[in-house]
C-alpha cells in the first residue's frame, strides 16, 4: 500500500506572512491512512486500520478491532465512519478531523487526561508521559503520522507542522516550532516551577505545614477526639452519679416517711386499745354493787376519758387515708426544664479559621477589679465572687460599668419626701432618653412622672398620671429623631406618649396617649392585674414571631402582668395583645412565673424577668424550632448571701460584661450576675450612714456613658453611679 509523507517543515516559525503558495501545496497533499498496528508489528504488512482502541492508542484492522475487543472487552475500540481513510481524505473530510469532530462524544481515559482547549490538539495520540522515564521520541499526529513537532500560541495546542498550516495559519498569531521555544520555555518554566517551590516553602514556614507537621496534626486530632470524649464522660458520668445520689436519696426520704408513718399508725392502734381497754372495765356495769360503780367511777373512769384525749390529740389528721399519702412533688416542672437543660449542655464546635494574626487586647484604664474599693467610698460595702472582666471599650459599642461604685449625683434629697418639682415620694423607676435629652423619674406616690435636663439635671417638666406610676420604658427613634415613654400604672393599664409632646406641652395642658392597654383588674387576655416592669423590644428576630408583624415589621412591648403571673405581649404601635406566656401553674410552655416583676431583653435575644414571689431571675429564650418562648434556666433563691434575693424588682445590664444589675430591694442592695454562667460578680448597699440604700425599686444603665441609675424608693432619691 502506498504511504503518502509529508516532509518536515523547513521553516521555525509560521505566521500570516508565509507563502500562500507553500501552504497550498502542502495542503493539497494527500495524506496516509493509518495501519493496523498488529499486521504491521507481527506479520510486516500494512493493513489499512478501520478502529481505534482508544485505551490502547493503537490502530487496528477489522479483524485485530474483534480480536481485541474479546480480549480487552473493558477497552474502547472506535470504528471509523466510512469505507475507507482515504475515501475520507479524497473527500476532503481527514481522519483526524472526523475523529476531532466527534471526540466530544467520546469519555476521557487516561491517556488523554489534557484538556484539548489548553495544551493539546485532539489529533495528538497521547501527550502524558505516564512511565516515569523521559527523552523518548515525540508522538505522532493521529493524522499526518508525523511527530508532534510545532506549539501554536493563540490557541495553546500542540500540533504537527502539517497541522499547523491546515488548521492554525489564519486569525492565530503566532506558531512555533517547538526546539525554537524549547529554551525559553525551559527557562520561564524553571523561574515558575522555582518560585512555586519558594511560595510553598514560605507556606510552610508560615503555616507550620511541613510534611512531619501535617502527619502529627492527624496524630494530634486523634488525641483532641480521645481527650474530648474523655471529657464527656467525665461529665456524664458526674451527671449519672449526681442522678444516682439524687435517687438515693429520694430513696432515703421515702423509707423515713414511710417508716415514720407506721411508727405514727402503731402509736394510734396502741392508744385505741388503751382507750377501748379502759372502756370495757364498764362492759359490766349493770352488774356492778354501788360500791364497784363508784369506785371504778373515780378511779378508772377519768383515766378512760383522759387515753381518749390523748387517742384525739395525737391523731392529727381528718381523714386515716391521709396518713398513707406521702407524695412525690416538685417534678414534672424541675423534669422539663432538667431535661432542657441536659438537651444544651455542651457544644462541640471548630473553631473559625484565623484570618489574621491577633491582636493583644489593652486594658482599659476605666477597668478595676471589684474587690479593689475606691479611695472615696471607703465605707462601701461592697462583696465580689471575682473580678471583674477586662474589656476594652473599642471591642464593643457599649460602654462598660467601671464597678467603682463613686457617686456621681443624686437627684432629690436623700430622706425628704415632698411634692415640689425637686423633690419625690416613692421614685419607682428611672430611665433615660438620649434622644430627648432628658431623665425620667416616676414618682409613684405624688402621682406623677418627672423630667429632669440629662446634663444640668434640674427639673424640666411634670406629666400628671391617673394614678401611681410604676415601671417605665422607651421606645427609640419614635417617629424619627423622638422617643416614645411607656408606661405600667396602679390602675392596671399601660400607657404610651409621644416623649416630646410632653415636653414641650403647657402646664396644665392635657397630653392624649396614643394608647393606652387595660381598663381594669381582670385575667383576660385584654386586662391586667397589677402590670409592672415594661421593656420595648426591636429585635426583629422575636419581632417576626408575630404574624401581625412578620410582613410589615415594627415594635412590640413586654409587660410583666405581675398577679396573673404572666408576661404579655402588646403591639407597640397600637397596644393591642398579641400574646401572653407564663402562668402560677403548670403552663404549656413550661414557663413558670411567681410575680414577674422586672423585665430586660439582652443583645442575644434573652428575655430576663425578676420574681417578686419566688426571688430569683428567670431566663426566658426562643425555641429555634418551635418559634415560641421557652424556660432556659434560673437563677438564686431566697436569702442575703450570694446569688440570694429578696423580692428583687427593676433589672438592668451590662451587655459589655454580660453583667445584670437586679434591683434586690428587700435586702437594700443591688447585685450583680454574669448572665451567661449565673455566676455572682458583686453586690453594693451604698455608704454607711445617711448614703445607705433603702428599697431600690428601679435601674437603668446608660450604655453611652457607663453610668448607673438607681431609683431609691425608702430614701426619695435618684442614685447616679459612675
Amino acid at each position: 500500500m502506498s504511504e503518502t509523507t509529508i516532509p518536515p517543515v523547513a521553516i521555525s516559525t509560521l505566521s500570516h506572512s508565509d507563502s500562500s503558495s507553500s501552504i497550498s501545496s502542502l495542503s493539497a497533499q494527500q495524506v496516509a491512512p493509518p495501519c493496523c498496528f498488529v499486521c504491521k508489528e507481527e506479520v510486516d504488512v500494512f493493513q489499512e486500520a478501520k478502529s481505534q482502541c482508544i485505551d490502547c492508542n493503537l490502530f487496528l484492522c477489522a479483524r485485530d478491532a474483534a480480536i481485541h475487543r474479546k480480549k480487552e472487552p473493558s477497552h474502547q475500540v472506535i470504528d471509523f465512519i466510512g469505507a475507507s481513510s482515504q475515501s475520507l481524505s479524497g473527500s476532503g473530510i481527514l481522519l483526524g478531523q472526523h475523529l476531532h469532530n466527534h471526540e466530544g462524544h467520546l469519555p476521557p481515559t487516561p491517556r488523554q487526561s489534557i484538556s484539548s482547549s489548553t495544551t493539546a490538539s485532539p489529533m495528538v495520540a497521547s501527550t502524558i508521559n505516564t512511565t516515569g522515564t523521559f527523552g523518548g521520541p515525540a508522538p505522532l499526529c493521529l493524522i499526518h503520522h508525523i511527530p508532534i513537532n510545532t506549539f501554536c500560541g493563540s490557541c495553546k495546542k500542540l500540533v504537527c507542522s502539517a497541522c499547523a498550516i491546515e488548521e492554525h495559519r489564519e486569525g492565530h498569531g503566532e506558531v512555533n516550532m517547538i526546539s525554537k521555544i524549547e529554551p525559553e520555555e525551559r527557562a520561564n518554566l524553571e523561574k515558575v516551577l522555582q518560585n512555586l517551590r519558594d511560595s510553598l516553602k514560605e507556606w510552610e514556614e508560615s503555616h507550620k505545614t511541613h510534611d512531619n507537621e501535617l502527619e502529627e496534626e492527624s496524630t494530634l486530632i486523634e488525641k483532641e477526639r480521645t481527650r474530648l470524649k474523655e471529657e464527656v464522660q467525665v461529665i456524664f458520668d458526674g451527671l449519672r452519679q449526681s442522678l444516682q445520689d439524687r435517687q438515693d436519696q429520694l430513696n432515703a426520704d421515702i423509707d423515713e416517711i414511710c417508716q415514720k408513718q407506721i411508727t405514727y399508725t402503731n402509736r394510734v392502734i396502741d392508744l385505741k386499745k388503751i382507750s377501748v381497754d379502759y372502756i370495757a372495765e364498764f362492759d359490766k356495769l349493770a352488774e356492778m354493787s354501788g360500791f364497784e360503780m363508784m369506785d371504778r367511777k373515780l378511779g378508772k373512769l377519768p383515766q378512760t376519758l383522759q387515753s381518749f384525749e390523748d387517742l384525739k390529740t395525737f391523731f392529727k389528721y381528718l381523714l386515716l387515708e391521709e396518713v398513707h399519702d406521702v407524695q412525690l412533688t416538685n417534678v414534672e416542672t424541675m423534669l422539663k426544664y432538667v431535661q432542657r437543660e441536659i438537651a444544651q449542655l455542651g457544644e462541640i464546635i471548630k473553631t473559625d479559621p484565623k484570618t489574621k494574626a491577633p491582636t493583644p487586647v489593652s486594658k482599659s484604664p476605666a477597668t478595676t477589679p471589684v474587690s479593689e474599693q475606691p479611695a472615696n467610698s471607703s465605707t462601701a460595702t461592697v462583696t465580689s465572687a471575682s473580678s471583674t472582666p477586662t474589656v476594652t471599650e473599642a471591642s464593643t459599642p457599649f460602654k462598660q460599668y467601671s464597678m467603682r461604685f463613686e457617686h456621681a449625683g443624686v437627684i432629690g434629697k436623700t430622706g425628704k419626701e415632698g411634692s415640689d418639682n425637686d423633690l419625690f415620694k416613692g421614685p419607682w423607676d428611672v430611665k433615660v432618653s438620649h434622644n430627648c435629652g432628658v431623665i425620667i423619674v416616676s414618682d409613684s406616690r405624688n402621682n406623677r412622672i418627672q423630667f429632669f435636663d440629662l446634663k444640668t439635671k434640674e427639673y424640666k417638666a411634670t406629666h400628671k398620671t391617673p394614678k401611681n406610676p410604676r415601671y417605665l420604658a422607651i421606645e427609640p427613634n419614635f417617629e424619627g429623631n423622638n422617643d416614645a415613654l411607656i408606661y405600667t400604672c396602679d390602675n392596671h393599664c399601660v400607657y404610651k406618649y409621644n416623649l416630646k409632646q410632653l415636653l414641650t406641652a403647657h402646664e396644665k395642658e392635657k397630653v392624649e396617649p396614643i394608647w393606652t392597654s387595660g381598663k381594669k383588674k381582670g385575667s383576660d387576655i385584654s386586662l391586667f392585674n397589677e402590670p409592672a416592669g415594661v421593656i420595648v423590644c426591636t429585635s426583629r428576630k422575636i419581632n417576626q414571631m408575630f404574624p401581625e408583624l412578620a410582613q410589615t415589621g415594627g415594635n412590640t412591648v413586654f409587660v410583666c402582668d405581675g398577679e396573673n403571673h404572666r408576661v404579655k405581649v402588646l403591639k407597640a404601635s397600637d397596644g393591642k395583645p398579641l400574646k401572653v406566656f407564663g402562668s402560677k401553674k403548670d403552663d404549656k410552655d413550661g414557663i413558670l412565673f411567681n410575680q414577674p416583676e422586672g423585665i430586660y431583653l439582652s443583645i442575644n435575644n434573652n428575655l430576663i424577668v425578676s420574681e417578686y414571689g419566688s426571688h430569683r431571675m428567670h431566663i426566658i429564650g426562643i425555641d429555634k424550632d418551635n418559634h415560641e418562648f421557652v424556660s432556659l434556666r434560673v437563677y438564686g433563691k431566697e436569702g442575703q448571701g450570694s446569688m440570694e434575693f429578696i423580692n428583687p424588682r427593676g433589672i438592668a445590664i451590662d451587655e459589655t460584661l454580660k453583667n445584670v444589675v437586679v434591683c434586690d430591694g428587700g435586702n437594700n442592695r443591688i447585685t450583680f450576675f454574669n448572665l451567661d454562667s449565673g455566676v455572682f460578680t458583686a453586690s453594693y448597699n451604698g455608704s454607711l450612714g445617711k448614703d445607705q440604700f433603702g428599697r431600690v425599686v428601679g435601674s437603668f444603665f446608660d450604655e453611652k456613658t457607663g453610668d448607673l441609675y438607681l431609683a431609691d424608693y425608702t430614701n426619695s432619691r435618684v442614685v447616679i453611679l459612675k
